[in-house]
């Protein structure tokens, strides 16, 4: 008697779920749309979040929804390459009413550890300084708060603020790898620092999905500006010739 995971039957039927789970699969853009509203708000009632992914749902026309604690199994893998998290918070006791969705970064989660390590190197080794650990916070403080990366020019800056000396410093903790550079547009001169992989990854697409709009919309214009000139021209050309018929016939009348 064969087993059900070898047989035929069994093995079509799970290819059938994983292809009817990956037609019911909600498309991107409602995570998309979900991370940049835990983003925003930095902390979601678990009661908001249920009606915000019933209302994406029915505006992206997918249906019925699945179950939150599923969706947020999905989103948090499609987030996963960022570095990004969604976690489930209580805030008193475990009732749903109390229950919070928050947006964390694995660089977040790590940062304390990262913290702990250099107040180590700064006590056992001459190579830091309680200078360098409070310039190391201070970027770290910034990353967590805006969201944004850090750029060399900001780096410096912060170092020449508190005295302490950008390029060795920031060698240092590239070597640690608590600080990473990140290059997300392609540009050696837009080098800029953060923890880790992070959630700016996903609005860089979006910003570049607007420049990508932006662009198909100048060419849009440039396009019906060139038509209209082109229909112009020819408008003119129909004109002339017009003109010279009639002028040659008067030519011929007058003749005659």
């Amino acid at each position: 008697m064969a087993r059900c995971g070898t047989s035929p039957r069994c093995q079509a039927s799970g290819e059938t779920e994983e292809t009817s789970d990956a037609r019911n699969a909600p498309p991107k853009e409602i995570f998309v749309a979900f991370a940049q509203h835990l983003l925003f708000f930095k902390a979601m009632p678990w009661e908001d979040a249920e009606s915000l992914h019933k209302q994406l749902h029915a505006a992206f026309g997918c249906g019925r929804p699945p179950a939150l604690r599923k969706f947020v199994d999905e989103i948090s893998d499609f987030l996963r390459p960022t570095g990004l998290k969604v976690r489930k918070v209580f805030c008193d006791g475990s009732r749903s009413s109390t229950a919070f969705l928050i947006l964390r970064s694995e660089a977040e989660e790590e940062l304390p550890v990262s913290l702990s390590a250099l107040r180590t190197l700064q006590r056992v080794s001459k190579k830091f300084s309680l200078t360098q650990l409070h310039i190391f916070q201070a970027a770290a403080s910034y990353l967590l708060r805006t969201r944004q990366p850090l750029t060399l020019l900001q780096w410096i800056r912060l170092c020449q603020a508190k005295g302490g000396c950008a390029p060795s410093l920031l060698q240092s903790l590239l070597e640690l790898q608590f600080l990473r550079v990140e290059n997300a547009e392609g540009d050696p001169t837009q080098l800029r620092l953060v923890l880790g992989p992070w959630c700016y990854a996903v609005r860089t697409s979006r910003r570049k999905d607007g420049r990508q709009r932006s662009k198909q919309r100048k060419e849009r214009l440039a396009q019906t500006h060139t038509n209209r000139e082109e229909r112009h021209a020819r408008e003119e050309s129909a004109t002339r010739k017009r003109s010279s018929q009639e002028e040659k016939k008067r030519t011929c009348w007058t003749v005659t």
